[in-house]
């Protein structure tokens, strides 16, 4: 373990016959017990056998006995000896160590990196199924079952078991889930191959974004291979799959709608582009496998085969490849190269940070012991030496490299904060347990940690180090290390100084939480000069930072990407833009300065900001947040945006929108907007002049309409009938994918009516500028007589047509945006002073007078102020605001653009009533 932790070594170069190295490695024991009362079962029985109590196992223990076979036979002839204690499997822990002279120490090297490569862990995955279509998976079980080497049972509850290694597991999943839908006779499937699996969270996007969205608006169900086929060896390489084989992304679901996902996610994989942003971060051999090792004993605990790893690639939208376990790196000086892979650069610097964060939980220790004794050259007792040892590994979780020459005894452990706790109270008893004197003794410990927390570590002129010195006795340095990360060295003389100068070292570590507060708030929170903030600093103790979500991402990765921050959209997902920090000793606190801080918020709302709530159909909403949408919206940017982050920065204000992975049970959708002044009345202008254009198909009403009505609602279940499934796939779909075009279809006055909303680009038309105002309806002749858009028209008469719908007349339709006005009760007061009380504006829901009106955030109801306000994604916090606020409503009326003398005229006051934003022209674009 010597240089692998970080340390150098100050061992002899030669060494006597009785000087002795021992290994041990925590591995950790996973298994599962076939249960007694399965319906079916496909096992690989090379896999299983009978235990004591007659239970049939599955284990890791198989291919590991092996490894320790061969290499006790190989590797006899140096002295080596390597065991495998299965004695504490029962607490599912697994150790095994590797005995030899200091002179063999690169030959158990190998055998470490042998042994790692023999470690597989067992996981399970269960799932569901239909108790009517059990039998009609027996066959395709037994088959899967023989070609993958996994075991299949199921048990009476309906579930099917597969069990296995990572690989087998996964594969088997996606086929079974597969063969289930294929079941469905009115289920299409189909595939899309990726050139690696390094794109899969570039495609899914953050949090996986881009699928949910997909999923939500298409009701496809969207399998991705295994993220990481590489982590462990099999059968000495590190996957069993064909070189030549390409993952797979498997699509089920309605024919139409599977080639819309298929298409979309081959856009995504075009925007991509051959030029991710890539990043190398260098880290210690065994820290990497340290991290796998304690992944896979999570997943015994947890029965998940998806999580750390996979959760922070998918949760961040970059890939970081790992080098798998037992992986030796050539090049030793430099460590092992971990990859990071991401559409942008913030994405790049968040997962490197997250990364960063699971190797700051590992302590390397490193402890001498030197003995006074009469005999130096004396023999350990082995048998002592190598318990103490693998004793140490197992009930501490660390890992320990031991090293006895002489009277010296050197301890290497590597493993997190608690365990290294454990470790060093063991360390203690060393001399006691090998009948050793001990004499003198030295500890080191060593942690990396972020370089922009070398300050906050350091203190002001070095203050905080000083101080742990003076108090435990021990030195700290702060050493460089990677272009991320610092290493920081604590010694002492004393295993209690070196314990005790850990603690109040960990006690100055740095905690925080990032979240987000909008940009319109900002100002009102800091305060004049700052007051506010450092107010609140000073209260609680802690360090808060605001930053611009507008400008995040500026700063380019290198030379390399210069002049660009993405090559893909920007997400309609809130950027943490506001840090709480402290050190460990005060973090209790960081809760109670973000209450204070939602207070100020609350309040702000509640005195100063007016909020507006606009309505949109989910039409218009779909084509807002389409991805074609919004790669014209990018165009020429070197930044990445979208039309709501481009409002609030324009107007000064905060949208409310639902996440676009919410599923939505409304026809329309509610966006509201936050603001001070005017400023609300401004963003709905500017949103009005960047709704999708309109167009209107007028027919007889029928009966037959509400069936295509009903289309939407029975797409969930995949109850469609026969003219549903035409009109999806004739009409709907193609107009989707060919014209970035959406129907509408309601009764109104006696007809039914299809409108169609579509943006002018997908037609030939530019991409105009900000500032560029919409034509009339009298002039839209001109782009409704293009060939493209009479192409669609054409399409939708046709279906209409044949399917005997008489259509009566077609237009172009304005559309109309409505838009409720609300202003808080206290602002209302304060107006009331000044104006007559016939001019005073109706308020709902005085009744209520222990709650003030227009009072956006309650938090007897929800302490949790700030988050609600940020959590764009929850459709709840919509509906929380509509129960709890009491609100007072104006309105105006907004002319057509370029009328400006019309809207005082239709400006009341006093009234409550929705006002109609007429919209007559091209929508207003931004560069």
């Amino acid at each position: 373990m010597t240089g692998s932790a970080g340390y150098h070594s100050s061992q002899p170069e030669s060494f006597s016959p009785n000087d002795k190295l021992i290994i041990s490695i925590p591995l950790g024991y996973t298994y599962f017990i076939k249960p007694n009362n399965t319906i079916f079962e496909a096992l690989n029985q090379s896999n299983w056998y009978s235990s004591k109590d007659s239970s049939v196992v599955f284990d890791n223990l198989p291919p590991l006995r092996k490894v320790v076979t061969e290499v006790n036979e190989t590797y006899a002839q140096y002295g080596i000896i390597t065991i495998l204690n299965e004695f504490r499997i029962t607490d599912l822990k697994l150790t095994v160590s590797i005995i030899g002279n200091c002179s063999v120490r690169e030959q158990m090297y190998d055998i470490r990196q042998m042994l790692l490569k023999a470690f597989n862990p067992v996981i399970r995955s269960r799932i569901q199924v239909d108790r009517s279509i059990q039998h009609q998976l027996t066959d395709f079980l037994r088959q899967l079952s023989l070609y993958s080497g996994s075991s299949i049972y199921v048990t009476h509850d309906s579930y099917i078991n597969v069990v296995g290694h990572r690989n087998q597991v996964k594969a088997c999943e996606n086929r079974i889930r597969l063969k289930i839908d294929d079941l469905n006779p009115q289920l299409f499937s189909d595939f899309l191959e990726v050139e690696s699996t390094s794109l899969l969270p570039l495609i899914a996007g953050p949090g996986l974004a881009n699928l949910k969205k997909l999923i939500l608006d298409t009701h496809c169900n969207i399998y991705l291979p295994n993220l990481l086929p590489d982590l462990y060896y099999t059968a000495g390489s590190p996957t069993n799959s064909p070189a030549s084989s390409k993952p797979k992304i498997f699509i089920t679901g309605l024919r139409a709608l599977v080639l819309e996902v298929k298409t979309t996610i081959a856009d995504i994989i075009a925007s991509i582009g051959k030029t991710p942003f890539m990043k190398q971060l260098s880290v210690l051999p065994l820290k990497r496998e340290m991290l796998i090792l304690e992944r896979s004993r999570q997943q015994q605990k947890e029965e998940e085969h998806l999580e750390t790893f996979d959760d922070l690639m998918y949760s961040t939208g970059c890939y970081i490849g790992i080098p798998p376990l037992g992986y030796k790196s050539d090049d030793n000086a430099s460590g092992d190269l971990i990859t990071f892979q991401g559409n942008s650069i913030e994405e790049v610097e968040n997962a490197i940070d997250l990364f960063v964060d699971l190797l700051s939980g590992l302590y390397s220790t490193k402890s001498e012991f030197i003995c006074s004794t009469a005999d130096p050259d004396r023999p350990v007792d082995i048998n002592k030496y190598l318990n103490f040892c693998d004793t140490l590994a197992s009930n501490s979780n660390v890992a320990v490299s031991s090293t006895k020459y002489g009277p010296t005894y050197v301890v290497q452990t590597l493993g997190r904060s608690e365990s290294t706790r454990v470790a060093t109270n063991y360390l203690s008893q060393l001399g006691v347990y090998l009948g050793e004197n001990v004499g003198r003794t030295t500890v080191q410990f060593q942690l990396e940690l972020p370089n922009e927390e070398r300050d906050f570590i350091a203190g002001k002129k070095n203050g905080k180090l000083v101080k742990i010195a003076n108090t435990s006795s021990v030195s700290v340095q702060l050493l460089p290390f990677t272009d991320h990360n610092f290493l920081v060295e604590l010694s002492g003389e004393s295993l209690g100084d070196a314990v005790l100068g850990l603690e109040l070292l960990e006690e100055e570590l740095p905690k925080s939480i990032t979240f987000n507060v909008p940009e319109s708030f900002h100002r009102q929170i800091i305060g004049v000069g700052g007051q506010t903030v450092q107010t609140i600093m000073r209260k609680y103790n802690v360090f808060i930072k605001f930053s611009n979500s507008f400008e995040l991402g500026d700063k380019p990765l290198d030379r390399q990407y210069l002049g660009q921050t993405a090559n893909f959209g920007q997400g309609f997902v809130r950027k943490n833009n506001v840090i709480i920090k402290c050190p460990s000793k005060n973090q209790a606190q960081i809760p109670l300065a973000r209450v204070e801080l939602e207070r100020i918020v609350e309040k702000v709302t509640q005195n100063s900001y007016t909020c507006c709530s606009v309505s949109l159909s989910e039409q218009q909403w779909r084509l807002l947040t389409s991805a074609k949408f919004n790669d014209l919206f990018n165009r020429g940017k070197r930044k990445p945006t979208n039309f709501i982050t481009e409002l609030e920065k324009h107007t000064n204000t905060y949208i409310e929108f639902p996440g676009l992975d919410t599923k939505n049970y409304k026809d329309f959708i509610a966006l509201k907007i936050y603001g001070s002044e005017n400023s609300p009345r401004i963003a709905c202008n500017e949103l009005s002049k960047l709704l999708p254009y309109c167009y209107e198909i007028r027919v007889r009403q029928t009966a037959r309409f509400a069936r295509l009505e009903a289309m939407k609602g029975n797409l969930s279940t995949l109850k469609l009938d026969e003219l549903q499934l035409t009109f999806l796939n004739s009409v709907v779909v193609p107009l989707r994918m060919l014209f970035n075009a959406e129907l509408h279809l309601a009764s109104e006055n006696g007809f039914d009516i299809v409108w169609i909303h579509y943006f002018p680009t997908s037609f030939g038309y530019p991409f105009t500028s900000f500032r560029s105002e919409r034509p009339s309806i009298e002039n839209q002749s001109q782009l409704t007589d293009a060939e493209g858009f009479q192409q669609l028209l054409s399409s939708v008469k046709q279906f209409l047509n044949d399917c005997q719908f008489e259509v009566v007349s077609e237009q172009a339709k304005d559309q109309n945006l409505t838009v409720d006005f609300i202003e808080s009760h206290s602002r209302l007061e304060k107006e009331n002073f000044t104006k007559p009380v016939e001019y005073s504006k109706h308020r709902r829901g005085s009744k209520n007078s222990g709650n003030a009106a227009g009072h956006r955030f309650q938090n007897a109801t929800n302490p949790s102020v700030l988050a609600n306000l940020a959590n764009s994604n929850s459709t709840a916090a919509l509906d929380m605001v509509h129960s709890h606020s009491q609100s007072s409503f104006g309105s105006f009326t907004v002319p057509p653009h370029g009328n400006q003398g019309q809207s005082q005229q239709n400006q009341t006051a006093g009234q409550s009533q929705s006002t109609n934003y007429e919209q007559t022209g091209f929508g207003k674009y931004w560069n």
